[in-house]
Order: C-alpha cells, then sequence, then structure tokens
C-alpha cells in the first residue's frame, strides 16, 4: 500500500480515538508513536498496534503534511 495504492490525506481523529491513542502513549511511557488502525465499514476504528520508531516520511509526502517537524519540535520540547 506503501506504493500508491491507497490515497493519504489529512485526517483528524474522533477525539475518543484520539484521546485513547494519546493516553496509550502516556501509560507505555512514550512521547513519539505511530499507531496503526482500521476503519470498518460501520465508521469504527479498530486498534492494529502502536509503533514507537514508525515510519511516517511517505505520509509527509503524500499528504503534504510537515510531520517531520512537528516531530522535531516535540522532541526538543
Amino acid at each position: 500500500w506503501r506504493r500508491g495504492l491507497v490515497k493519504v490525506k489529512p485526517f483528524s481523529l474522533p477525539n475518543d480515538v484520539r484521546n485513547r491513542c494519546l493516553n496509550l502513549l502516556k501509560r507505555l511511557g512514550l512521547r513519539y508513536g505511530c499507531s496503526d488502525m482500521i476503519v470498518d465499514e460501520m465508521g469504527g476504528f479498530n486498534f492494529l498496534e502502536i509503533n514507537p520508531n514508525g515510519q511516517w516520511q511517505f505520509i509527509e509526502d503524500r499528504a503534504g503534511i510537515p510531520i517531520g517537524k512537528s516531530i522535531a519540535r516535540l522532541l526538543t520540547s
């Protein structure tokens, strides 16, 4: 799917899903992590895994959002 078979565009998670992701990061002691999820036919979010050193450059390139700058800001604050 990284070879262009899937469209990549900016998306905001629903607040409850976002908060669950942030709580998981906190419980794991991580300042950064990439969560993999699947959205089902009913619009439900299904958590698969969290990667403490997940890949994001291809998403930044395709979606045009400054992920790298945001991570750098987070890690240097």
